[in-house]
């Protein structure tokens, strides 16, 4: 089943910024975003002291920069217990979405695989949910408690829905992120839904692993 009620998000918080972002202009951009969050945040918060909830949503953000800048995207802000990471911006390349995804699915992989070893003595387990889309957006450098990049269009809105109806451990992308992954990953089709703002509704997919595909020669020789 995908999908499960939207929810607002406190302040976010700024990450590190760097001296090549800093140099970089504003302006309309074709890039992924990816956003990923604690399923159930609200409840483990309510069950577990704080300092362990703290301890444990800092050890998801560091995975999430480490796996998402091993990748070539970048971190651009943090909100709460979300994190909004971007595949194309500052610099765009072709396979964008592709590495958007590989992050997702490594990282949610190692909170399958690390983090619930945390919460073995409460009885909880520790998961995540993500939303992935691509597209035209504006990015305006800003480097300020909206992040490194203060972002508009429907491409980010479309990919804060998906995050949102996204259950827990699940990774949906738009249609416009699986026509051009389509080869690389395996993946499920989602009933469709309506998204604020669309006039049609959009079907997401659901990514459940990589493909036996790792290049795109052997995409082209795919299709």
């Amino acid at each position: 089943m995908c999908g499960h009620p939207l929810g607002d998000k406190p302040a976010p918080e700024p990450t590190p910024e760097s001296a090549a972002v800093q140099s970089l202009s504003s302006g309309r951009r074709h890039a992924t975003v990816m956003f990923t969050d604690v399923s159930g945040y609200t409840a483990l918060s309510e069950r577990l002291d704080p300092e362990d909830v703290h301890r444990l949503i800092n050890e998801v953000k560091e995975a999430a920069t480490r796996i998402v800048e091993k990748h070539g995207g970048i971190v651009n802000q943090f909100v709460g217990d979300e994190v909004l990471a971007l595949f194309g911006i500052p610099n765009a390349t072709e396979d964008d979405p592709v590495r958007a995804i590989k992050a997702a699915l490594e990282l949610h992989a190692h909170i399958r695989e690390n983090i619930d070893d945390l919460l073995a003595r409460t009885g909880d387990r520790l998961q995540i949910h993500t939303g992935i889309n691509t597209g035209l957006m504006i990015a305006e450098y800003s480097a300020d408690r909206e992040g490194l990049y203060r972002l508009t269009g429907d491409t980010v809105n479309t990919a804060a829905r998906l995050r949102s109806l996204a259950e827990a451990d699940q990774i949906l992308i738009g249609p416009n992120t699986q026509r051009l992954v389509k080869f690389y990953f395996q993946m499920v089709p989602c009933p469709p839904v309506r998204v604020k703002g669309k006039a049609a509704p959009i079907v997401p997919y659901q990514v459940l692993a990589e493909s036996r595909i790792s290049s795109r020669f052997e995409a082209a020789r795919e299709r």
